[in-house]
């Protein structure tokens, strides 16, 4: 089991880094950037922000992310059962 988390792991890493990275690197104009990058240009080259502004953005980016949970949450309850294995 420990080999499937790891892969998982390894995999949502790449696509995370692949959605970050290259937007940033290629997209000069900031209409065209995803919110991910566009969370990162709240900070100044020391690294200080407004976190509020922050918190916010990243508090609307995330809403989508609670909303399919919230609607599929009753399906995913019963991916993680044994399949109807009854103990005792």
């Amino acid at each position: 089991m420990l080999p499937g988390f790891a892969l998982t792991a390894l995999l949502a890493f790449v696509h995370a880094w692949s959605i970050f990275i290259v937007p940033f690197i290629h997209l000069l104009s900031a209409g065209n950037r995803p919110m991910s990058v566009g969370i990162c240009g709240f900070f100044d080259e020391l690294g200080r922000a407004s976190l509020g502004d922050v918190a916010a953005n990243a508090s609307v980016y995330t809403l989508p992310i609670i909303a399919l949970y919230l609607v599929l949450s009753r399906y995913i309850g019963g991916a993680f059962t044994l399949g109807g294995a009854v103990t005792g």
